[in-house]
């Protein structure tokens, strides 16, 4: 395995970490008396700071950055801002529901892929789509109660 390709494994799973003990390291946090959106706050000026960081430390990757077009520019900042009110909305949504139950229901997010598929993309192909998506509505169902 070449270098590159381990730094992307890595990366990925210090993603997938850190995505995992968000919900779970919310409600201690709540407990001392933070509220969600500082707790939000905190988080992505951290990443914010992480990630300038990975790009500022190589000058392939500077140059890269000062090459984006204003158009991706643009696009990345609207995606930013989507992703951000996407956690926002988790983490409030963190104060009231167990973890269990918001990551049950956050995950639901491949259901409305696939119908907004159907509006905005393309047909789904097959049958094995939409018995994966009648599987992950009726395991919705199930896990809502």
């Amino acid at each position: 395995m070449d270098r590159r390709t381990a730094v992307g494994i890595g990366l990925v799973v210090v993603s997938a970490v850190g995505y995992g003990s968000g919900s779970v390291l919310a409600a201690p946090i709540y407990a001392t008396g933070i509220d969600w959106l500082t707790l939000v706050g905190w988080r992505f000026l951290f990443g914010a700071a992480l990630g300038w960081a990975w790009v500022l430390a190589s000058s392939e990757r500077r140059r890269a950055a000062r090459r984006m077009p204003r158009g991706q520019v643009a696009v990345a900042l609207a995606l930013g801002a989507l992703f951000t009110g996407n956690a926002g909305t988790y983490y409030a949504g963190l104060e009231t529901v167990p973890a269990a139950l918001a990551g049950v229901l956050v995950y639901t997010y491949p259901v409305f892929v696939a119908v907004l598929s159907l509006r905005f993309a393309t047909r789904l192909p097959g049958r094995r789509p939409w018995v994966a998506l009648g599987l992950a509505v009726v395991g919705s169902a199930l896990a809502l109660g």
